[in-house]
């Protein structure tokens, strides 16, 4: 009589049941739902603290280039890293530093004739959007701003009443929220 057994029983092999499959792509699953957010808001406070990063050399530049060439410099903010935008109380599409030989806090790109010493304002750092939101205050008001670097390398445009200007440094993926403090020495404290 022939043995009916399928022939895989007699060497015993076996898989995974449908069931088995699904348990684990529903585990997979729930373990991609939990590690996700936490991922994307590790993220978003790893652009926060490169975006304060960034900020903070980029100030520290800027003084040492108006010290070293005895002119003023600026930090504006910028959209198009080229010129400063008038009126933006939201650096979010990025900054602007460039040496500001005729001391009127705006960068001239041509003048004719450009003086000597410096033809064409040049650029000393460009930085574009970071996907943060960064918000220069004034005692804690959100403030259209420029940053004046003297020939000194000091912030010539900070109130006397105010000591420093924060920048407020956030991420709407982020639970992180970082405070830049600079002070008119250029003093740079990261809270």
């Amino acid at each position: 009589m022939p043995d009916t057994k399928p022939a895989n029983s007699s060497l015993g092999l076996s898989g995974f049941t449908l069931i088995e499959v699904m348990i684990v792509l529903v585990v997979i699953g729930v373990i991609a739902g939990l590690v996700t957010p936490a991922f994307i808001g590790f993220l978003g406070n790893a652009r926060i603290d490169k975006t304060a990063e960034a900020l903070s050399s980029t100030i520290r530049l800027t003084r040492g280039a108006a010290r070293a060439s005895s002119q003023q410099a600026v930090i504006c903010a910028s959209k198009d890293a080229d010129l400063c935008r008038t009126n933006q109380k939201k650096w979010n599409d990025g900054w602007v530093a460039f040496l500001d030989c005729d001391d009127n806090h705006i960068r001239r790109i041509t003048v004719s004739p450009p003086p000597a010493q410096c033809p064409n304002e040049p650029i000393l750092r460009a930085q574009g959007s970071t996907g943060v939101t960064l918000i220069p205050q004034i005692k804690s008001v959100p403030t259209a701003l420029k940053l004046h670097f003297d020939a000194r390398g000091q912030i010539s445009n900070i109130p006397d009443d105010a000591e420093t200007i924060r920048f407020g440094v956030t991420n709407d993926k982020a639970a992180k929220k970082l405070t830049l403090k600079v002070d008119k020495y250029a003093r740079i404290e990261i809270q």
